[in-house]
């Protein structure tokens, strides 16, 4: 028979055994989930939803912005150039005397719209005798086709058909969107070589002068000495200063927009100007713009 020690030692054990399985079961005597173990349950489902939703891949949403459409600025350039033909088509000895490319369309006010540039004949003008070429540069901007710059005080015009010199030169550098206007003349034993920066106010393209170079090579018969001055953004800095400034920036043209032609040479570099113009002749112009309203 069973002692009465070794019945409570039985007793005592079978009642540590209930105790001992809902501790390590999580539940309680009445075979319930604890309070503390719900918490439990909870926090760990959060950790590992929150680690799910970190290491689900994420798909970027891209949209590809919409191309520009040019239509409307194309289509009232094409009734301008229509309305300038016969100027346009009269000024047919830019290059060599033998053909013309008096039109071209670039962005150059940085507003990702094309402008047009044109040269043209001024018949109209009393005092040219139909020799004088001017040139004008248009805008597409609130809906309409709008003149940025006509001749005036600074630059009276553009090219002149006579015994005097005229050459000019539009372009543009590196990544820049300004235009640059290269105006060089030559007058008896004279040489004027000026460059102007177009600035664009809002409503109009000025001309900024940021180089003004002037030589004089005197024949020794008028017994005076040559003449070279040479000014860099209002300084004087000397023709020899001023002549680096001007190949520098020559020499970073991206752009060649227009040039005339009047086989004289005023570069000591040459530049490739006839391969890399980019201007058109007045047919091609309004072929170009045909194709772009197609």
């Amino acid at each position: 028979m069973k002692t009465a020690k070794q019945k409570c030692l039985i007793l005592l054990i079978s009642m540590l055994v209930p105790m001992i399985s809902v501790a390590f079961s999580g539940c309680n005597a009445k075979g319930e989930v604890s309070n503390t173990t719900q918490e439990q349950a909870t926090v760990q489902t959060t950790i590992q939803q929150t680690a799910q939703a970190e290491t689900k891949p994420t798909v970027a949403k891209t949209t590809q912005a919409p191309k520009p459409d040019y239509h409307e600025a194309y289509q009232a350039y094409k009734e301008k150039l229509k309305d300038r033909s016969a100027e346009i088509k009269a000024y047919d000895w830019q290059i060599d005397d033998s053909e013309s490319k008096p039109v071209v369309f670039a962005d150059v006010l940085g507003n990702e719209t094309p402008e047009m540039i044109i040269a043209f004949m001024d018949a109209d003008d009393p005092t040219s005798f139909g020799y004088y070429i001017r040139c004008e540069i248009y805008t597409y901007k609130d809906g309409e086709c709008k003149l940025a710059y006509t001749d005036s005080d600074d630059v009276s015009h553009l090219d002149y058909a006579s015994q005097f010199y005229h050459q000019y030169l539009f372009f543009q550098v590196n990544d820049s969107k300004d235009l640059y206007w290269l105006d060089y003349r030559g007058v008896s034993f004279t040489r004027t070589n000026n460059i102007y920066r177009m600035d664009w106010d809002g409503e109009n393209l000025n001309p900024k002068l940021i180089c003004e170079q002037t030589y004089s090579d005197m024949p020794d018969v008028y017994e005076r000495p040559d003449e070279k001055s040479g000014i860099v953004e209002g300084e004087d800095v000397g023709y020899e200063n001023s002549e680096i400034y001007k190949y520098n920036l020559l020499d970073s043209m991206s752009h060649i927009l227009m040039y005339n032609d009047h086989s004289f040479v005023i570069f000591d570099t040459d530049y490739q100007l006839a391969d890399r113009n980019e201007a058109m002749s007045y047919q091609d112009a309004v072929s170009y713009l045909d194709k772009k309203l197609s």
